[in-house]
């Protein structure tokens, strides 16, 4: 069913003065690897009999496993090719990884605010989404105490923040996973290498799965830590931490080469060596039941790692101007009294924008269908990825530089007409 914020942005869509503040798609913000590339390696590829015979391989082929292992080498992580698994997509990958690995029934901790697509897909496979908090009083990050608690006690409270009755109360379950996603969506922020080598050892120390969502691990800026500490160049690997923690780290080719088209992710299973083969089988006897991943998309990913020129090193520049101007614009409207703040991300793609509204002001959905309305400006609001007891609104700086200073300006415009209030 249709709510109001669907209503507000479709009829917002019809006006070509429409902005998408919260476009996430590389092709449609203009950021798209060399086609003429793909299309020379896709001839390539049909032009080779004996290259594209179809051979399926349930962990994906040997070429496209190697190509991965390489990739990460070139960043410093020793992989073995047997360690990984390829598939379509980072969802497909969880789903894979839940199905394998964790026990139907058991709770998978998820961070909260997150990317809510991740508790379908644990509800999917029988398990019971449950949440550990990331607050803006503590930079958006996660706190391995609490962590640690939560496991002690079988989770944490079920539902989004704020939930009550049934779906608040805690109960005591095996935890198949705990999720940790760096950098964040939607926050942009990267946990501290002390942090993830923390929340390492206390699922090491517990026998937990930890799951590593680095789909935007090449997205990583120049922005130096509160306490003054230089900006990290890669986000921190927990599987290169803590060797006796049993991880399965999911990445692919839709954000390191800008081509969600191409459909080709992976998961890298790393542990305790018997552990490790045991889990890479499972894993490959899920993926063999679908074989998602085209050899065609392996070949092409294959030749983006051997080939590479840097294409992630400039695409990543260029977003990281983006973010830049956003940063800008919305300190302009701090500047101007708006009720704005935030915690400068510091990887990915996203930016949550706090808003210090007065006590009568609307809740974030009622701002962002007002700035739809009114605007004709798109933003998310933060109760979408779980944030509760706050007025959040979660933008995206993938657009052109001119549509993001645009979005912005109407953005402290609509803000203005609300601040002012009763």
């Amino acid at each position: 069913m249709e709510n109001r914020l669907a209503r507000a942005r479709r009829e917002a869509e019809r006006d070509d003065a429409f902005i998408d503040l919260i476009d996430t798609s590389f092709h449609r913000c203009g950021l798209r690897y060399p086609p003429e590339r793909l299309g020379a390696w896709a001839r390539e590829w049909f032009d080779s009999p004996e290259v594209s015979a179809y051979d399926p391989h349930p962990a994906g082929s040997p070429r496209t496993r190697e190509a991965i292992a390489r990739l990460c080498a070139a960043e410093g992580w020793g992989v073995d090719p047997a360690q990984v698994v390829v598939t379509a997509s980072a969802s497909e990958s969880y789903g894979h990884v839940f199905a394998a690995l964790c026990p139907r029934g058991s709770v998978v901790l998820l961070p909260q605010p997150g990317y809510p697509l991740f508790e379908d897909v644990a509800r999917r496979h029988g398990l019971l989404p449950r949440f550990y908090e990331l607050s803006p009083e503590r930079g958006w990050q996660p706190d391995p105490d609490e962590i640690s608690e939560l496991l002690a006690e079988g989770g944490g409270p079920t539902g989004h923040a704020g939930a009550t009755g049934v779906g608040g109360r805690r109960a005591r379950r095996p935890t198949g996973a705990v999720v940790l996603i760096s950098p964040n969506n939607p926050t942009g922020t990267i946990v501290p290498t002390p942090t993830a080598e923390a929340i390492a050892a206390v699922c090491a120390a517990r026998d937990v799965l930890l799951i590593v969502d680095e789909v935007f691990s090449a997205f990583v800026y120049g922005v130096p830590a509160d306490d003054g500490a230089p900006a990290p160049q890669t986000a921190p690997r927990p599987a290169r931490l803590v060797s006796e923690a049993r991880v399965c780290t999911i990445n692919g080719a839709s954000k390191l080469f800008a081509s969600p088209d191409l459909k080709v992710s992976w998961v890298i299973v790393s542990g305790p060596p018997g552990w490790t083969r045991r889990a890479v089988g499972r894993i490959e006897t899920q993926n063999d039941l679908f074989l998602s991943a085209t050899p065609l998309s392996g070949h092409l990913l294959a030749r983006m790692v051997d080939e590479d020129d840097g294409f992630t090193r400039d695409l990543v520049a260029r977003v990281e101007r983006r973010r830049a101007v956003l940063v800008d614009a919305l300190g302009a409207r701090r500047a101007g009294g708006a009720p704005v703040r935030w915690i400068e991300p510091n990887g990915g793609i996203h930016l949550a924008v706090i808003l210090d509204m007065h006590p009568d002001a609307p809740d974030d959905e009622a701002v962002a269908v007002a700035l739809l309305a009114q605007e004709r400006v798109a933003v998310h609001p933060g109760y979408l990825y779980g944030v509760g007891n706050r007025t959040v609104l979660v933008t995206s700086f993938l657009a052109p530089e001119e549509r993001i200073r645009e979005g912005v300006r109407r953005l402290g415009r609509c803000l203005d007409r609300i601040y002012a209030g009763p």
